[in-house]
């Protein structure tokens, strides 16, 4: 199983339904020093990404995703996002979608 923090279009449970066939259900964990926004652009319509900030914080779940479901994430993700691990501030080790801005590919 892969544990996975969603904190924006991943939270949305028709989109959970969509992509994966199930509402997905988990505890809530936060990530200090970060914020979300939304400035990735793709095909014309923005979607979040998190970003390091002094002070911020973000609040998301953590899902517990069998291999199947990752993959399906990921296509659903597109090239715009990969997964790097982090730790939330409980200290759980995770998987996020994460967008480099700098490194940015276009789309």
């Amino acid at each position: 199983m892969t544990k996975l923090f969603c904190y924006g279009t991943l939270l949305s449970p028709q989109t959970q339904l969509d992509v994966l066939g199930r509402i997905l259900i988990g505890p809530v964990e936060t990530l200090k020093e970060h914020v979300i926004v939304n400035d990735v652009n793709i095909d014309n319509e923005f979607f979040p990404r998190l970003k390091k900030y002094p002070n911020g914080i973000v609040f998301g779940h953590i899902y517990n995703l069998t291999e199947e479901e990752v993959k399906k994430l990921d296509e659903y993700e597109t090239d715009a996002y990969y997964r790097i691990e982090i730790k939330t501030d409980l200290g759980t080790t995770v998987q996020v979608y994460w967008h480099d801005l700098e490194n940015k590919k276009e789309f």
